[in-house]
């Protein structure tokens, strides 16, 4: 009797992992591309404007598309000027540790990031003047999971409002 309940437990541990193998080989490369996070600006102001520089706060949700916890190992966003150039930068892994996201569900993230007036000049003037700001951002997320390592790049447009 007692083999046959061991014998049971066995079967029934070894089909467990066998579906949760399954389950894992699910999760490819293309699958977590296609269900990769989504990045909203959710707003963007002009947090202080000195005569050496302008910090700039720029809230970020992050989607989580996929079935399970996205561990964001970090967040990069440069801020482009109108001739092309970065010129701030802000990155979350010198702020804080990994940011996990739960599946299917969203975070906010706040990025502050310092421009000097030397790296904005053809805007500097108009920022000043209308305390707002226009630019571009390049924002990189990148993750791990199953020992598969993303990068995924997005751009988008941002008017820093005083």
């Amino acid at each position: 009797m007692k083999l046959i309940k061991i014998s049971v437990l066995l079967l029934i541990i070894t089909v467990s992992c066998s579906r949760v193998k399954s389950e894992a080989d699910k999760i490819t490369r293309e699958y977590i591309e296609k269900y990769k996070p989504d990045i909203t600006v959710k707003s963007a102001s002009i947090d202080n404007i000195t005569l050496s520089d302008i910090t700039l706060n720029t809230l970020l949700e992050i989607k989580n598309n996929l079935p399970f916890e996205l561990p964001i190992e970090k967040l990069e966003i440069n801020l482009i000027n109108s001739s092309g150039d970065i010129f701030a930068n802000s990155v979350s892994s010198e702020e804080s540790n990994i940011i996990k996201i739960p599946a299917n569900e969203a975070r906010e993230m706040n990025m502050k990031s310092k421009a000097k007036y030397i790296d904005l000049f053809q805007t500097a003037l108009g920022a000043i003047q209308s305390e707002s700001l226009k630019c571009n951002a390049d924002i990189t997320v990148t993750f791990n999971v199953y020992g598969m390592n993303f990068n995924f790049k997005y751009n988008v447009e941002i008017n820093f409002i005083k």
